[in-house]
């Protein structure tokens, strides 16, 4: 039995595909995230 580990191919194309979901779920959130921080530096310094 030499399938024990499943092929660094598919794995890679897995994790992509995971990736990808989480991105895709998490995009906008991560823009947001940007904006709000990006809001909150420039009041910081004062503009």
């Amino acid at each position: 039995m030499t399938d024990a580990k499943p092929e660094p191919e598919t794995k890679r194309r897995e994790h992509e595909k995971v990736r990808e979901a989480k991105s895709k779920q998490s995009g906008e959130e991560k823009a947001l995230r940007h904006r709000h921080a990006l809001g909150r530096a420039a009041r910081t310094r004062g503009g």
